[in-house]
Parts: structure tokens; sequence; C-alpha cells
């Protein structure tokens, strides 16, 4: 639940604003605002190297050794983050200087959220399984964010504050992480050796990480390159819808990652298998409700939501919504066995491979179809690498009995389909009518839900609810 917090966290704040900022800066500002930050980004990967998931594994397999072992730990994988920040930060500014153009403002204030990113430690409190702490310290930052949005960003003129804002955020949520290293570690004294031998497998999942930000952010640069800023702009907003289900999916796998590190670190094979299995009965059941949901509500959660100027975004959030499903399978895999389990070639192998799959799609799509064509060429890159992944895995992992879970669930997501079309096709307001899908939506879900995780015994169900009813008896 932390974890989901966390990550939800992380987009809820450019979310919550969305309406608001959609309205006072229109699609084309919000499109200049998404290539800028795209770029940076591609910037900031390079400062973070592969250290996301290979200090949460390194810091893991340590964490019962000892504060000074991780102490150690700590030091020597920062130090080769410090040292590669620093080389970004200085290509970073030739680039603002060199190639910026008309967009030089943005992109100076940028520089905030690529220095955000050579701070970055959340990797240390995954490692230790200390989700609270990442949680609290950034919250009180978002709100500060969300609040600083709509006092200062009150015109079209104002696209240049409301990136400040943004960078600045993300510097200062980054910052505060360090304000309770203390209760975790301490400086040490590190030698130039323990920290080369670092470098070679943090590679290893640099590939990855690179490769993966090819199709998930190289698409609005291409789109503002290949077509026009409004184009940018269409996606963009289509991708902040898509990315709050998959925060709170995609936050089951970041915890299971230390963990599952642990029980390989110990041998007991049995217990991987079934952590796996059952997070992959969960992706499924979120995944498809969420998939289904946003494809059925979509008409009119755009206009509710973005307002005027955004129509377009109709049809890429219901070829969009079916990714939500892929994404949430691939997460899981992912940070539950092949990066536990330290595939790193087979990671390797799957996600350059569905980049090509993705660049390709776009260079052919994008100047024809605009964000239609980026979002298809992203769907294909997520399919392509969900098989290249489940190729890897499957002599570990039994997928039969998460795919017979998941044919139950579509069936479950056809009838709340039907049921959202049926009651929102009688509402003629579009604010009554999300309320009414959503909500009855969610209703018909849950409930035939219950009914098929009480027919064919799902044991984590059983438990929870076990748990739950106990600790009410104990109240009453």
């Amino acid at each position: 639940m932390y974890q989901s917090a966390y990550q939800v966290l992380m987009v809820i704040s450019p979310l919550i604003t969305s309406p608001y900022l959609s309205r006072v800066l229109g699609a084309e500002n919000i499109g200049i605002y998404s290539y800028c930050h795209s770029i940076a980004f591609y910037f900031g990967i390079f400062a973070i190297l592969g250290i996301g998931n290979y200090g949460n594994r390194a810091i893991s397999r340590v964490c019962r050794q000892g504060r000074e072992r991780i102490s150690r730990e700590f030091c020597e994988i920062y130090c080769m983050q410090a040292m590669a920040s620093i080389v970004v930060l200085f290509a970073y500014l030739v680039y603002v200087i060199s190639f910026s153009g008309a967009y030089r403002i943005i992109f100076l204030f940028e520089i905030l959220y690529v220095l955000s990113v050579g701070m970055d430690i959340s990797w240390l409190y995954f490692g230790m399984e200390k989700f609270e702490i990442t949680t609290k310290l950034n919250f009180s930052v978002r709100v500060i964010t969300i609040i600083s949005i709509l006092l200062f960003v009150k015109t079209v003129d104002d696209l240049k504050w409301y990136a400040f804002i943004m960078s600045g955020g993300s510097f200062a949520a980054n910052l505060v992480l360090w304000m309770g290293i203390g209760k975790c570690t301490t400086i040490v004294k590190i030698e130039w050796r323990n920290v080369i031998r670092h470098f070679k497998p943090n590679f290893i999942l640099f590939i990855p990480n690179i490769s993966l930000a090819v199709f998930h952010y190289m698409d609005k640069v291409m789109v503002g390159i290949l077509s026009t800023m409004d184009e940018v702009g269409y996606y963009a907003n289509a991708d902040k819808v898509i990315n709050i289900p998959l925060g709170l999916i995609t936050a089951l796998g970041v915890v299971m990652m230390p963990r599952i590190t642990k029980l390989e670190e110990e041998g007991n094979s049995k217990a991987v298998a079934a952590y796996i299995e059952n997070s992959l009965i969960f992706s499924s059941w979120m995944g498809i409700a969420m998939s289904v949901g946003i494809m059925a509500v979509s008409s009119d959660f755009v206009p509710v939501f973005f307002g005027n100027g955004f129509e377009a975004c109709v049809n890429l959030l219901r070829l969009f919504g079916p990714a939500v499903f892929i994404k949430a399978w691939s997460g899981a895999i992912k940070n539950q066995y092949i990066v536990p389990s330290g595939k790193d070639k087979e990671l390797n192998f799957s996600v350059v491979g569905a980049a090509a799959v993705n660049l390709i799609l776009n260079g052919i799509l994008i100047p024809v179809m605009g964000s239609m064509g980026a979002v298809i060429g992203t769907f294909a890159a997520e399919l392509s690498l969900l098989i290249f992944y489940m190729i890897c895995a499957k002599k570990k992992i039994n997928f039969l009995v998460p795919l017979k879970w998941t044919m139950l669930f579509v069936g479950i997501g056809m009838v709340m389909f039907l049921f959202v079309i049926f009651i929102t096709s009688h509402i003629s307001s579009n604010v009554v009518s999300l309320l009414a899908g959503v909500g009855g939506g969610a209703a018909v879900y849950c409930g035939l839900s219950v009914m098929i995780f009480h027919i064919f015994h799902w044991k984590p169900f059983l438990d929870m609810r076990a748990q739950v009813l106990s600790r009410f008896r104990k109240r009453s």
C-alpha cells in the first residue's frame, strides 16, 4: 500500500492539475512542455544509469548484514551515480546553449529536473523495504507543487512557470529524501576499486532502462519532430491518464523485488513461484478492470477532464486502454523474476527488441497518423516486450494458472463494459454520466470478482478476508 501511494504520488500531481492546465495552457503549450521534458528525461536516464533496479537489488542482498555493510554498499553505488550525474549535467548545459532554440527558457528550468535525478536515492529505501519513509517525505512536496501550479499558472503565457514548478518539485522531492538518510546509513570511506566493481552489472541493467525510455518518452519527441505540438499535447494527456492505474499495479512489482531477491538468495524456489503466480493474477484483475474502464468512459472522461480542444484524446485512450493490462504483466514478470534472478542478458534482449519495434512503427506511422501512430507503435512495442518476457520466464513461471484467471477477468470485464455503455447512453450530462459509469462499473466488476474468488477459492483473497473479519470482530 505504501508503494502504491508512492507510485501514484509520482504521477498524481500533474494529473490532478490537468483539467486546469488543459484549459489555461492549451494543447500546444502542453505539447511544448512534454517535448522539452522528454529530452531532459533522456539526459536524466544517463545520470541514474541502471541504479534504480541495480541499487534496489544490491541493497536488498546486504540489508541483513548490518548498518556498516549497507552504508558501504550505498556509498559505493552512489559515488558511481554522482560521477555520471556531473558528466550528464555538463552535457545538458552544452545542449541547452547550442540546440534549445525557441524553447530555451523551458530547457533551462529543466536543469533542476536533471539535478534531481542525480540526487535520487529512493533505491536505497526500496532495497531496505522502507516504503513508508519515501511516501511520507514526498507527500508534502507534491502537495506544495499542486498548490503552486494553481497559484502561479494563470494564463497561456505562464508555461515557463509551470516548467519551473514541475522541475523544482522533482528537485525538492529528491532533496527531501536525503533528510532521512541518517536513519539508514552513515557516510563511510570507500575505495575506488570497490566503486569500479559496480560498473559492469549496473551498465547491463542500464541497457534496458535506455531502451524502455525509447518507447516511453521518445514517442513525444518523435511526434514533436514529425508532427505538431498539438499532437504532442494530445498524446501527453492520454499518457498521463494511462500512468495512474499503472502506478497502482506496478507498485506490487517494485515491493516484491527485494522480497523475491532474498528468497532467490535463500534458494526458496517454491515460495518465489507462489508469489509470482499470485502477483500475475492480481495484475490481471486490476489491469483488465482499468483497461476496460478507460475504454468504456473515455467519451465522457475527456470533455470533463480536459475540456474543449482535446477531443482527439478519446480515440487515443480507447486504443491505449488494453496497454494497461499488457504493461501490468510485463512489470510483474520483469520486477519479480527477471531482475531478482539476475537475468540481465534476457532483459536486455527483450527491451532492445521492443524498442526497435517502437522506433520502426513510429517512423512509419507518426508522419501519417500523428499521435495515433505513436499510440499504435507503443501498443505494438509493449505487446512484443511482454511476449519476450514470457519466453524468457517460461521455464520458471507456470503461466497456465494466471492465464485461466485472466480469461475469467476478461469475461467480467465484458459484462462491466456493456453495463457502463448501457447506463451512460441514457444520461445526457457528461459529469453525471462519468460518475455513474465509474461507480456502477466498479461495483459490477468488484461484485462479480468476489463471487469468482469464492467459487475458485483464491487463497490470497480468502486470507485477506479472514484477517479483515478477525479485526472487525475484535473491535466489536
